[in-house]
């Protein structure tokens, strides 16, 4: 057997760094869940979040969400 440990986090790239799977809740609802290396790549969490995000790549397989600049 394993062990598992649930974590509250409004910080989606220390969210990333330290845990094997995300959920991301959108309106009292899991938007989007699944292992964290593919959702924090999801544009689903733009929607959730209410805001664009820009993937900036740090390392080989691993990316950093940045608040994109406004348009214009």
């Amino acid at each position: 057997g394993g062990a598992a440990v649930a974590v509250v986090a409004h910080d989606l790239n220390l969210a990333a760094l330290w845990c094997d799977r995300l959920a991301v809740l959108a309106r009292g609802r899991v938007a989007l869940a699944g292992p964290a290396a593919e959702v924090i790549r999801d544009d689903a969490i733009d929607e959730a979040f209410g805001t664009r995000f820009e993937r900036l790549a740090v390392a080989p397989g691993r990316v950093l969400l940045a608040p994109a600049p406004a348009p214009g």
